[in-house]
Order: structure tokens, then C-alpha cells, then sequence
């Protein structure tokens, strides 16, 4: 299974923008992907960093460095303590509305998404397929997808 979060929003009951159906919800969801050449503790200044000085004259990149361009010196903002990390983000705006009418706070309502490109595997490289996120689903007899 991929790495998922089961989220309960709240009912209308519990805000009253959702029972007015103005209820704007911003998702944001921040994480970041290391290398793992970082050492036992990390990369962290208070166990010292992995940087370019580690390599020495051998080290492809360096701190911060200048370029001549057309005559002209420019500086690199190069942060090589960081050069192996990505970070990356993600934000979502969304709209809460109320269960329709004929929904009771005991029915489950699910949300069944689509994930990937249209295509085999060699044709949407290096995406995924598409396929369905849960890629299992278990739903009952009253549920709601």
C-alpha cells in the first residue's frame, strides 16, 4: 500500500461555514528528501557538516562560487552543506460542503482518486501508471464513494 493519512473532516455541526457552504480549506503538506551520505547524525551544524570541504580540491562543486561570465564575476548562491537535499511543497485548496440531504452522520463518505498518466509502464516513465489511490478499497453496504 503507498503511504496514505486517513483524515475525518469535521461536520457541519462542528463549523458553521461548512453548514453555510462557504467553507474554504487550505492543505499544505511540506517534506524533504535527503541523501544518505549525510553520516550518522545527519547534517546538522551541531555535529558538523558534510559539505564540499570533505572532498577537498576533489569536490566538483564549492561553497558559493564565483563564475566569470562575459568579463563580468557573479557568485553562485551555492549552499553545498545542502546540495543533497530537495525539498518540496505542496499545497491544496479545497471547499468543505455540507452531506446532502438523505446523508446521515452515519453513513461514510469516501474519497476515491485517480493517480498516474493513461499508458503503460515504458510509456509514462517516470511517472506512475494510472491506477486508483487507495488501490484497495473496502466499502460497505450504505457507504458513499
Amino acid at each position: 500500500h503507498n503511504n496514505m493519512y486517513n483524515w475525518t473532516l469535521p461536520f457541519a455541526k462542528d463549523l458553521p461555514c461548512i453548514a453555510n457552504d462557504n467553507c474554504n480549506c487550505a492543505l499544505r503538506i511540506r517534506y524533504n528528501i535527503s541523501t544518505a551520505d549525510l553520516g550518522p547524525n545527519g547534517n546538522r551544524p551541531d555535529s558538523g557538516f558534510i559539505d564540499w570541504n570533505m572532498n577537498g580540491a576533489a569536490s566538483p562543486i564549492t561553497q558559493d562560487p564565483t563564475l566569470d561570465a562575459s568579463g563580468a564575476n557573479m557568485t553562485l548562491a551555492v549552499d553545498t552543506s545542502q546540495f543533497g537535499r530537495t525539498f518540496q511543497d505542496r499545497s491544496y485548496m479545497f471547499h468543505i460542503r455540507p452531506r446532502p440531504t438523505g446523508v446521515t452522520s452515519a453513513n461514510r463518505i469516501f474519497n476515491l482518486n485517480v493517480r498516474g498518466k493513461r499508458g503503460n509502464i515504458v510509456q509514462t516513465y517516470p511517472a506512475t501508471e494510472y491506477d486508483f489511490a487507495p488501490d484497495v478499497f473496502e466499502g460497505r453496504v450504505g457507504d458513499y464513494i
